[in-house]
């Protein structure tokens, strides 16, 4: 396209994307109107999602250098690895917060508010259940879990503080366990905006805690404490303004609690359990092999870096997460063009970001950390190209797993992460012993690309064939139920 030809192109294109930021919803009575309407709460929460990543950027970047330099490497990876074998626990919520998103972005699309309060309700109490129960099952278990040998723990400090670090995580994630329906009762009604609003709030907090716990020479468990009892603390207030204030007739009521749906929600959320224990295995198990492989003084080496790296993926997640509900709703409505539309357009505008921020984190990423950590502090280029690789797959593949997601297609994930993390979690093992801490993030990208990507695009095909087949053959029958169904709320 020629310059004269792409300046008035780009300049409609911006007109358009600024007359979708609105605060007026559209009218969601029409097909075009609901299009509309999608791709403006997408853009909201695209828009906040960028407001609360350069907050969240700006705060480790304070906050780590004298973390680091309080804590020392050994005690800082300590924490490093501890957050990992947490993190491997987010499948510990049953599916239930990913099957809830997907159920209240369907029900939304029909315009069934008594079904979503009853999924709200359902998945509140039964995760609240299940964090009763895990709190019980780790008092019981804890006294016999050789901790410092779990974490390749040696000094005699790190011995003692292990196993209050490993508490204090584990309980601030079961007390946040409950709290993650709020966000995605939010996220499902297309109104993530808010969820990233408040995490704006959660990372302003998040600093002034952890100065404040250095200044005062907190130990390690207290200055864990201090850090990871923010999140639940926000969310519990993001939960209480928008039950009470923006979405009353929404608030999980105990009769409100259904049986039935907590069993669907269960169900729909089974596979989605399954995919989070095959990517925590696969993906968050990155610290806990560098800790016991190349040793706990490396961690720093690979976790900061990957803290880094984790702000390329984090650009590109704006962009598609919020397409999983607009998928889930518009699949429901029989739009099958605008999700291929929107899809195409999304993977492309990721393909061109993360092709130059990653290389730009490729380039100055280990100078950039000489000048924020210290001079020294060097874990070299091919860790950081890996990381790029890594972010820039992920990224381009995101839109593909909202159409996945949002269609419930995750039986098939199932599958092709159960392939990737079986050959992944071996080649972390034998790459980090040959060419050390690089070698753990390869381990991730030969198998996700030789595996994942090809599996995930047939996946996407069928669904969306289906979804076809499935519009057609409702709109020839005599009760078209996608012309009946009830409109839903149109309030943003």
């Amino acid at each position: 396209m020629k310059l004269h030809h792409l300046i008035p192109t780009l300049q409609s294109g911006m007109r358009s994307v600024l007359a979708l930021v609105t605060r007026k919803p559209f009218n969601t009575s029409t097909p075009d109107g609901r299009s509309k309407e999608r791709l403006r709460r997408v853009l909201l929460t695209s828009a906040s999602s960028v407001t609360a990543r350069v907050i969240s950027i700006a705060g480790p970047l304070i906050t780590v250098p004298l973390v680091l330099s309080y804590l020392g490497h050994e005690r800082y990876g300590l924490w490093m690895t501890v957050i990992s074998i947490v993190g491997m626990f987010t499948f510990a919520d049953l599916g239930l917060g990913n099957g809830l998103m997907t159920e209240i972005s369907q029900a939304d699309g029909r315009g069934d508010v008594q079904e979503s309060r009853r999924c709200i309700a359902s998945a509140l109490f039964a995760l609240s259940g299940v964090a009763l129960i895990l709190l019980c099952l780790y008092l019981i278990v804890f006294p016999f879990v050789p901790w410092p040998r779990v974490l390749n723990a040696s000094s005699a400090d790190l011995l003692r503080e292990s196993g209050a670090v490993v508490t204090v995580c584990f309980i601030a994630f079961l007390v946040n366990l409950p709290m993650g329906v709020v966000q995605r009762t939010q996220c499902g009604l297309q109104q993530g905006f808010q969820s990233n609003l408040w995490q704006c709030v959660g990372s302003g907090i998040n600093v002034a805690v952890v100065l404040t716990a250095v200044k005062a020479h907190a130990a390690l468990p207290v200055l864990v404490l201090c850090v990871t009892g923010v999140q639940p603390l926000v969310n519990l207030l993001n939960g209480c303004v928008f039950f009470a204030f923006q979405r009353p007739h929404l608030r999980p009521r105990l009769q409100d609690f259904h049986w039935a749906t907590a069993r669907r929600l269960l169900g729909t959320g089974f596979w989605f359990f399954l995919v989070s224990i095959l990517m925590a295995i696969g993906i968050y198990s990155d610290n806990v092999v560098v800790a016991h492989v190349v040793g706990l003084k490396t961690v720093p080496l690979y976790s900061i870096p990957a803290s880094l790296a984790g702000y390329l993926r984090a650009v590109a997640s704006m962009l598609y997460t919020p397409f999983w509900a607009a998928n889930g709703e518009a699949l429901v409505r029989g739009d099958i063009s605008w999700v291929r539309r929107n899809t195409i357009r999304i993977v492309k505008l990721n393909v061109l970001i993360t092709g130059f921020a990653g290389s730009a984190f490729v380039i100055t990423g280990p100078i950039f950390l000489h000048w924020w950590i210290a001079p020294d502090f060097s874990p070299g280029r091919f860790l950081f190209a890996g990381m790029a690789a890594w972010a820039f797959l992920t990224s381009v593949m995101g839109p593909i797993f909202m159409i996945l997601n949002g269609a419930n297609a995750v039986r098939v994930q199932v599958l092709m992460f159960g392939a990737f993390s079986f050959v992944a979690i071996i080649l972390k093992i034998l790459l980090a012993r040959r060419i050390g801490i690089a070698g753990v993030v390869w381990a991730s990208v030969l198998p996700y690309a030789c595996l994942v990507v090809p599996a995930a695009l047939l996946a996407m095909r069928r669904v969306v064939h289906r979804a076809e087949q499935s519009s057609l053959q409702a709109a020839e029958s005599p009760g078209f139920p996608l012309a009946t169904c009830k409109q839903p709320a149109t309030g943003s």
